[in-house]
């Protein structure tokens, strides 16, 4: 109504009368739209009478993405309440500025300048308080994780720890950072039968500075056993005359054994019938004290090819 009109009444016109008044006021503060989206996709732009009310509340059956705008330079403070279903994104933003994600079964509140809107909370919501059951979900550009309690996020939405992660169809993992264990079925037949370097392409299995760090045995007198299964290079000083009794070898395995004559010398070793030589001659090792000899064998099937580099010096 008009400055100094309807003295000591009220105006009962529906549309500029001071009821009006008060009923545009009382929607704008606290009312409600309720918004069906079954059917609806693409861009949705919310009329006046949709995007007074505070507290916008959507249902029914998502079947496609759908993105829900202001118009231009409308500001304002919105709760959102995203009550639709369906495997789709809903959105919620300003016509030519940015839109926010907005899952399914969770309230939000945000807040627009006119040109593009903003979590009021000052970040994304933090879907690990939705609890209940349900599926990892990534809601895409500016959206967030939503799951279950099995997972817990810290307030810029990065997953800190979770139960179970499970990646299915046409998935591309930039990085997958874990601090935790990694188990399954999956990566047990991983680690049980990793697959071949190069197998396909053999120029792109590529090792830069491959080695096996040595494993030393010490001081032999009796028993020259080396256990194949924790490294391929070995290490000891003969004090006596040892029997050579590997154990746990792989067939294809190399190992590499460095044999050094302790301060008397002219120590030898038993290789055995399992050990092949050269021309059928045992290697024999160096005499000296302090000698050292570079013994290389390879283990095919059951037996063990050898040859002796000596006297390094």
């Amino acid at each position: 109504p008009a400055h100094g009109a309807d003295i000591n009444s009220w105006d009962t016109d529906s549309t500029v009368g001071l009821n009006a008044s008060i009923t545009s006021l009382d929607t704008a503060l606290g009312g409600l739209t309720s918004l069906s989206v079954t059917g609806a996709s693409g861009t949705y732009v919310l009329s006046l009478s949709q995007y007074t009310p505070p507290n916008i509340e959507l249902s029914g059956t998502l079947t496609a993405n759908i993105n829900i705008q202001v118009p231009a330079t409308v500001g304002g403070t919105w709760s959102i309440y995203n009550g639709a279903i369906g495997a789709f994104t809903v959105t919620f933003g300003v016509t030519g500025g940015n839109s926010l994600a907005i899952p399914a079964g969770y309230r939000a509140l945000l807040i627009s300048d006119g040109t593009n809107v903003a979590w009021a909370a000052g970040s994304a919501p933090n879907p690990a308080t939705l609890g209940g059951t349900g599926n990892l979900i990534y809601a895409g550009t500016n959206g967030y994780i939503q799951g279950n309690s099995n997972f817990t996020l810290n307030g810029a939405g990065t997953l800190l720890t979770a139960l179970a992660v499970t990646v299915t169809g046409a998935t591309t993992l930039a990085t997958l950072s874990v601090s935790g264990t990694i188990s399954g079925a999956g990566v047990t037949a991983l680690f049980a039968s990793p697959p071949a370097i190069g197998s396909t392409a053999a120029a792109s299995g590529k090792f830069t500075q491959a080695y096996t760090a040595p494993n030393a045995l010490g001081n032999i007198s009796s028993s020259l056993n080396p256990a194949c299964s924790l490294s391929n290079v070995f290490t000891a000083t003969l004090t006596g005359n040892p029997s050579f009794s590997p154990s746990g070898p792989a067939s294809g395995q190399t190992i590499n054994l460095l044999l050094t004559q302790d301060a008397t010398g002219g120590r030898t070793v038993t290789w055995g019938a399992s050990v092949k030589w050269i021309n059928g001659s045992a290697g024999v090792l160096s005499t000296a004290a302090s000698a050292v000899d570079l013994v290389v064998l390879t283990y095919i099937g059951t037996t063990w090819y050898g040859s002796v580099a000596k006297s390094f010096s």
